[in-house]
């Protein structure tokens, strides 16, 4: 007990490493700077010395073992002797072995070889190479060092110099911002439309350390491609690695266009941690791409914040594993305004025993309606020792949006370990299954019970049909269709083939639409199942705000138009129209001359309805707000009970009942 307890305390203080406060002030005296760059530095470094090393108490850090990660072992490197390594991108382009595909209305690489407007590239945090295009210096853009840029543009860059990305997020994070070196700005003006594309390769040598940051702003209107690459460093083999800690931030002006692309080359022996963050801003489009090939452990945050109306985002992610390598990516496309698109597509492909883990979130606030996102992972498996997490993730605040993730997934048994008939529950990317085997084939459906959130794999299989153990809502194993009541809607059906003697599963794409405050957790088991066990007073209200306020004369027929505003928050179907509402009464208010009492005899679709709690409140809530309401009464009836035939011709066109 007494060695647990130390080991506790050690993880929990702050991370000693050779990045000390003598290195912070050489790095400050080194660069003839304005004085905020310092403060902002000293401010970083005040942060770092009060922080830990993250741990797997962190949701984005939970999957990532950096236990042999060592703080001390790192520090700012000497300017070193010899060549770069070579990358890969900007060699390509100039060549004309590829040619990037145009975004319209984007500028187009030429399929032919293209110069480069400009080419930045360091080693282990010392600038070694640095051309612009006199001719774009004369448009107005500026390119190059951050040193150089800040020195000498420093007014115009510093409203955005590490106001993008958070430099206090965690230990990496306040490392990067407090010790970045070796930077690169790219600063567009206005209308500046850029054709020839910009090249940054920060590179390292054998257990070298690059600590560079990335900033681009586009100006309204303009539009650029800036390539951007890492490189170098030990292989796993070797005993010298290397350490990359950095950081980008874009900003995409009204009506800009930018195409990045990042690509992460180190050996196999490289810790890679960054933070990267762009901003879209109204009418403003983005064409990001990222590859990520080596490393030893990747630990990468991937944001897009789309803050203008009709701001536009595309993001694609390649990722190719071998040997032990451990790459994570988390994402987050976050809709902060209205008519806004993000579309985000990563693929991986492993072999050996490696493994990748991609976490990505949807975000859409209240103000963004009319958001349209979409999510997709794809992993291919060539071993059987491989391992691929796919974490999904949706949290909506809007109520007029399209939103959907899928991802594909790989083995989840062997034959053998199901009987025929049975059943068991298998996770897939992050998500409880249910897989069922009867007659010789493999189903199967999400773990959850659209009805109640009830698990459906502890239930009775008969034939192809599964009962829910909770309320007995059966569905059919091969299609998920909802097959007796209580349940109206279907369960998610998943793709399942055998091959080699296992069961693969990959889960099919589920839209998430419309309903305030709808959340769906990918760290959960079953999101429907969290949705519906959440307490009643902590869930969102199903009623339309401030239309209960509405007043007017009062009678049964007014009162039940005031409680179509309360919908189910599983069947989003008001509860006059699923037939829940069997009588409205009033009688005048005794205690309030010219007011009304009201009395609501209701009935739920089972006695345990999880969200009766909620929609009693929510009814209280409508008829209270009325203006000649003084008090009301909801009577909870039982019989006669509930039946699919009390629900309207509307109801059912709406569950797609027919």
């Amino acid at each position: 007990m007494t060695a647990v307890s130390a080991v506790s305390a050690v993880s929990a203080a702050p991370a000693a490493s050779g990045f000390d406060r003598d290195a912070l002030e050489g790095l400050i005296a080194s660069a003839d700077l304005p004085a905020w760059v310092a403060e902002r530095r000293r401010a970083a470094f005040e942060a770092l010395s009060a922080l830990a090393l993250p741990d797997r108490r962190s949701e984005n850090w939970m999957r990532t073992d950096i236990r042999l990660f060592k703080p001390k072992a790192w520090g700012l490197r000497p300017r070193p002797d010899g060549p770069a390594p070579a990358g890969l991108l900007a060699e390509a382009i100039t060549s004309g072995a590829v040619a990037a595909e145009a975004f319209d209305p984007g500028p187009a690489l030429p399929a032919a070889a293209t110069a480069l407007g400009g080419r930045l590239v360091s080693l282990d945090g010392h600038v070694v190479r640095e051309e612009c295009d006199p001719a774009l210096a004369k448009r107005g853009v500026l390119f190059g060092s951050a040193e150089r840029v800040l020195a000498e543009h420093g007014a115009a860059i510093r409203p955005h110099w590490f106001a993008v990305i958070n430099g206090r997020a965690d230990w990496f994070a306040a490392l990067h911002a407090a010790f970045h070196r070796a930077s690169a700005i790219l600063y567009v003006p206005p209308g500046v439309k850029v054709s020839e594309p910009l090249s940054v390769t920060a590179a390292i040598g054998p257990g070298g350390v690059d600590t560079s940051h990335v900033l681009v702003v586009l100006g309204e209107g303009a539009a650029a491609t800036l390539l951007t690459e890492t490189v170098g460093g030990g292989d796993a083999a070797s005993p010298a690695g290397g350490f990359h800690c950095g950081g980008t931030e874009i900003v995409v002006g009204r009506g800009a266009f930018l195409r990045m692309v990042n690509l992460q080359n180190w050996n196999t022996g490289v810790w890679h941690f960054a933070r990267q963050k762009a901003v879209v801003h109204e009418n403003g489009r983005l064409q990001w791409t990222l590859g990520a090939l080596g490393s030893r452990v990747s630990q990468v945050a991937q944001d897009v914040a789309l803050v203008g109306r009709h701001a536009d985002a595309q993001v694609n992610g390649v990722m190719f594993t071998e040997g032990r390598q451990h790459l994570v990516y988390n994402t987050l496309q976050h809709h902060e305004a209205p008519g806004c698109r993000s579309d985000l597509l990563y693929k991986g492909a492993l072999q050996d025993r490696s493994r990748l883990v991609w976490r990505g979130m949807i975000k859409v606030d209240k103000a963004a309606q009319k958001t349209d996102g979409y999510q997709r992972n794809d992993n291919l498996m060539l071993s059987a020792e491989a391992r691929a997490d796919s974490i999904p993730g949706l949290e909506i605040e809007a109520d007029d949006v399209r939103c959907t993730h899928g991802a594909t997934s790989g083995r989840v048994d062997a034959v053998t370990d199901v009987p025929d008939p049975g059943k068991t529950l298998v996770e897939v990317d992050g998500e409880m299954v249910a897989l069922f085997h009867v007659g010789g084939t493999f189903y199967a459906l999400d773990d959850v019970c659209t009805h109640d959130g009830g698990p459906l794999a502890d239930g009775e299989l008969r034939d192809h049909k599964i009962a829910c153990p909770r309320h007995g809502a059966k569905f059919d194993i091969r299609t998920g269709a909802a097959l007796t009541m209580p349940a109206v809607r279907p369960t998610r059906a998943h793709d399942v083939k055998v091959e080699d003697g296992g069961v693969w599963v990959r889960l099919r794409a589920e839209a998430a639409s419309a309903g305030p405050a709808a959340q769906a957790s990918p760290a959960a088991a079953a999101p429907r199942a969290q949705a519906a066990a959440a307490p009643a007073e902590a869930a969102a209200p199903s009623a339309t705000p401030g239309a209960a306020a509405a007043s007017g004369p009062l009678c049964e027929d007014s009162i039940r138009e005031l409680l179509k505003q309360v919908k189910d928050p599983e069947l989003f179907v008001n509860i006059v129209d699923l037939g829940l509402v069997y009588g409205v009464a009033l009688e005048p208010a005794a205690d309030a001359p010219g007011k009304q009492k009201i009395s609501v005899d209701m009935t739920m679709t089972s006695p345990a309805c999880p969200a009766g709690p909620q929609l009693i409140g929510d009814t209280k809530r409508v008829l209270g707000a009325h203006a000649d309401v003084s008090g009301v009464e909801v009577r909870i009836v039982m019989d006669p009970p509930w039946t699919p035939d009390r629900m309207t011709e509307a109801a059912r066109d709406q569950l797609g009942i027919f």
